[in-house]
């Protein structure tokens, strides 16, 4: 019978969707209302209306699809369409920082050096959010002193303007890497839109993040790999040490987005680990989009941010079972295996 009602709750909107039509035309009438006297519509009744009138057109969608075929489909009308559908920010959900980045794919001397110092400055602020994180603040400080910001000129190659003794100095230290940005046209060519290059010495990143904490989130990831390969040797080649460096980096980020938001990772593993187990993402997105934001991302943050809450839901649950780190790392290896083959 439970099953039964969640199959008719998933068509129906349950018990909830009369009242919230009713909510919705009741704010409608009132708005027509207040607009026919000459005034102002509340800010905040627009906010109320505007969470019910998409939360209904969600139930709609989920109608319209129908069979799990269609719901697969609508994955990826979420995220083409996100812009649109994600009108309102859910009020459960974590507080973030939006980002607009968009940088030309020719740039003189001069706007190469702009552009180095923008992204130089991007990659601190993102770290910022998490900054009580004493992991973080000795990342910062390692990227301080050792990271330089290039410009792609092609999907290896890089440009770097120096204009201080400073910059040479960094350039010349033992344990200098870079950081690169990769814009769409050299970004597809990337196995992924994160990565570390074996060795820690060349970071990429595709120019796709729309949210500061994410990107905070994830070159924290990237940053965490290149300590242990730069600093600690740890040889990337090696598939033992690889698994160990691939378990630390993923609960540094479980540790980050607890401090995002501790409750809303408390509510998604408990709400969301039943279908971390099952390995049922879709069911599992739509609880973490309620905590986290991931719906309108585009494809490849989107992805990044899903693959960060899925694996960090498993490490909790796993930790708390007693898991140690042989346990994880068999599971993460496990986790790839199963993806790769879809």
């Amino acid at each position: 019978m439970k099953f039964l009602k969640l199959v008719s709750d998933f068509f129906t909107g349950g018990d909830e969707r009369g009242s919230r039509q009713e909510n919705i035309r009741k704010l409608k009438s009132k708005r027509e209302g207040r607009e026919a006297d000459g005034k102002k519509f509340k800010p905040k009744d627009q906010e109320t209306l505007n969470r019910l009138m998409l939360t209904e057109r969600r139930h709609a969608l989920k109608v319209i699809g129908g069979s799990t075929a269609s719901l697969l489909g609508l994955a990826g009308i979420w995220q083409a369409g996100g812009a649109l559908l994600e009108a309102v920010d859910r009020p459960e959900r974590v507080a973030f920082t939006r980002l607009n980045i968009s940088t030309p794919s020719q740039l003189t001397p001069d706007e190469i050096l702009v552009a180095q110092n923008f992204w130089k400055q991007a990659s601190f602020d993102s770290l910022d959010t998490f900054s009580s994180d004493p992991r973080v603040a000795r990342l910062k400080v390692f990227m301080e002193k050792n990271a330089f910001f290039p410009i792609p000129m092609g999907p290896v190659v890089t440009a770097f303007v120096g204009t201080t003794e400073r910059d040479l100095e960094i350039l010349q230290t033992p344990q200098a890497f870079e950081v690169v940005y990769m814009p769409p046209q050299y970004a597809k060519n990337m196995v992924s839109p994160v990565l570390t290059e074996p060795g820690g010495r060349t970071v990429r990143i595709a120019e796709t993040f729309q949210i500061q904490e994410w990107m905070g989130i994830l070159l924290a990831h990237e940053l965490s790999h290149v300590w242990d390969q730069i600093v600690e040797g740890e040889n990337s080649r090696d598939r033992e040490q690889y698994l160990a460096g691939e378990v630390k980096a993923h609960l540094f980020e479980r540790d980050l987005l607890k401090a995002w938001g501790p409750k809303q990772f408390e509510r998604l593993v408990k709400e969301g680990g039943q279908y971390v187990k099952n390995n049922d993402t879709i069911r599992f997105i739509d609880i973490a989009d309620q905590f986290f934001p991931l719906k309108q991302l585009r494809g490849p943050e989107n992805a990044l941010a899903v693959a960060s809450c899925h694996v960090s839901v498993l490490f909790e649950i796993l930790q708390r079972e007693g898991a140690n780190e042989s346990a994880l790392k068999t599971a993460y290896a496990s986790l790839v295996s199963r993806n790769r083959r879809r």
